[in-house]
């Protein structure tokens, strides 16, 4: 666990350990923050996003993978795993246990019930004996409205405002102003093929845009498809070269972000900036920015699917390089109109 214990009182937050993840429960977490000022607050997070999460101040303590662990951030599923199997083993008894994930493991639900806290807050298991007053899960709901609603059956109010990070305003190196192009996801059921993202890359460029192409080191193989055949310079390519910390300064700035339903559109909306999000085997009602929200194109052409399939969801295949550009040029005309 990262950070100390002390005799305080525990508060602890389980969640899904995507980038994703940890955005959308920032309400969550910063309502629960608040309805529990003077506890110990330890929640869940892998640790190639411990930066992100300390500067984001979300909790006093975390559970995190063993330091051998390899840091890759789209193997959170890894992380995931890695992170109950220490829950498994947690001997400090919480006041308060608050599961912000679905579905729950049988053997984690299990566990969080013999903790046997003060206060429960999750949705039921079926198979899990002890948790059959807990309100039932719809996956018809939106992310935000998931932990908004369990956590409003308990007396935990949240603000929807509180989805949104502050930008530092100041330049971001050579970066500030560029158009990402985000080539991977951790499920390849939501990887858009590189010969698309490619097209895309360059015909953006020839349109004025500043392109860089970002991904995590295992990613790097793509992007330098796509920056190759783009033909761009090889310093565009940052795959592997920013941590987590990078990333956020550089989309802050950013004047535009292209990608899947992954973490990057998430922190994308997180930080209001413009972007265009392709959706496949999930809708963007489920998983997009909340309704009302301006700066986001998302296209999706129906249907539903396996989102942690082996292949590209076919749905999210439906999607052209003419889809993509189309938004790229709503969002060039806009910015045209108010110049």
């Amino acid at each position: 666990m990262s950070g100390g214990m002390g005799n305080h009182r525990m508060v602890l937050v389980v969640r899904h350990c995507g980038l994703g993840d940890l955005l959308t429960a920032l309400p969550a977490i910063r309502a629960i923050r608040r309805q529990y000022p003077e506890h110990h607050l330890v929640t869940t997070c892998p640790a190639s996003l411990l930066g992100l999460a300390r500067r984001l101040t979300i909790a006093d303590a975390f559970i995190t993978e063993p330091a051998s662990a390899r840091l890759d951030p789209i193997g959170h599923a890894g992380a995931d795993y890695r992170i109950i199997e220490r829950i498994l083993t947690l001997r400090s008894r919480p006041e308060v246990v608050i599961a912000l994930r679905v579905p729950v493991r049988p053997d984690l639900m299990a566990a969080l019930v013999r903790m046997e806290p003060e206060s429960l807050v999750a949705y039921r298991h079926t198979e899990v004996p002890g948790t059959e007053s807990l309100p039932e899960f719809s996956f018809e709901d939106h992310i935000l409205v998931r932990w908004e609603r369990i956590l409003q059956l308990t007396g935990i109010r949240t603000e929807r405002n509180d989805l949104y990070l502050a930008s530092d305003g100041a330049a971001f190196g050579p970066w500030t102003g560029t158009t990402i192009i985000h080539v991977g996801s951790a499920s390849p059921a939501r990887r858009w093929p590189v010969e698309r993202w490619a097209a895309v890359a360059e015909m953006v460029t020839a349109m004025g845009h500043s392109v860089v192409v970002t991904g995590s080191e295992a990613e790097r193989p793509l992007a330098e498809t796509v920056v190759r055949s783009a033909g761009l310079s090889p310093s565009r390519n940052l795959c592997g070269v920013t941590d987590i910390l990078d990333l956020a300064a550089i989309v802050q700035h950013t004047r535009l972000v292209l990608s899947t339903d992954t973490g990057i559109a998430h922190l994308a909306t997180a930080f209001r900036r413009r972007s265009v999000t392709l959706f496949g085997a999930v809708s963007p009602t489920q998983w997009g920015p909340p309704a009302g929200y301006e700066l986001n194109i998302a296209l999706w052409k129906g249907g539903y699917g396996e989102a942690y399939a082996d292949s590209a969801d076919p749905g999210l295949l439906r999607i052209t390089v003419s889809d993509v550009l189309d938004a790229v040029m709503q969002f060039d005309t806009a910015a045209d109109s108010v110049a």
